[in-house]
């Protein structure tokens, strides 16, 4: 595994390429697989949500993906979030379990302008991948971050950021965030096909139903 701290070049902006062609040489056939399927995997999980979706927050942006006024990156944001009301959050040392809105929130910063990070970063392990979004309203979405040991990565799309972090995570060696950790796992073995050791029953439980 690669250190940041030698090899100063992934601290540049464009940092996040030299990820991907790491990650590309790890792994030669499967360094596009999320950003070609993620739509598919969108298609396929709806009537997973339509069926189990219980909290109020998850039911109400549920709605959210049936709008033609939402663009797509925020449809792809909400699709993801949603993911904790069918799976939800680990439970965390000491026995503290977590709420499915907290764990949303964990796994993606929603806030107003990108000069509100410096505010926030406080809240989270700096070790830890974060993605942050931007939007007057979590509705409407149109900036993309990965923020990662003080390093602030702009995307292009949301769904580039869920792509960076799990390389990220694999350049780097280090573990997907523990509050959203199923997700991650999930998303690992269902796009990228790379087996985890780490895969709850609930993971299992949820690849099951998508590969059906």
């Amino acid at each position: 595994s690669k250190s940041i701290e030698k090899w100063p070049r992934y601290r540049d902006p464009q940092g996040f390429e030299l990820i991907d062609v790491d990650f590309s040489v790890m792994y030669p056939d499967k360094s596009v697989e999320i950003l070609i399927n993620f739509d598919y995997f969108a298609e396929k999980i709806l009537p997973i949500y339509r069926s189990e979706v219980k909290d109020k927050w998850s039911a109400k942006h549920l709605d959210c993906l049936d709008n033609f006024d939402i663009n797509k990156d925020t449809k792809d944001c909400i699709t993801t979030l949603l993911m904790h009301a069918v799976m939800h959050p680990p439970v965390l040392p000491g026995r503290i379990k977590l709420s499915i809105t907290d764990a949303q929130r964990d796994l993606v910063l929603w806030i107003h302008n990108i000069l509100d990070l410096d505010n926030e970063r406080e809240r989270w392990d700096p070790s830890e991948p974060k993605i942050i979004v931007v939007g007057p309203v979590l509705e409407n979405l149109q900036e993309f971050y990965v923020d990662y040991d003080g390093i602030l990565y702009q995307l292009p799309t949301f769904v580039k950021c869920l792509d960076t972090v799990m390389k990220l995570c694999f350049v780097f060696n280090i573990n997907y965030p523990i509050r959203s950790k199923y997700i991650w796992t999930f998303f690992q073995q269902y796009f990228f096909k790379i087996e985890s050791p780490d895969c709850h029953p609930k993971i299992a439980n949820l690849l099951g139903k998508m590969t059906k």
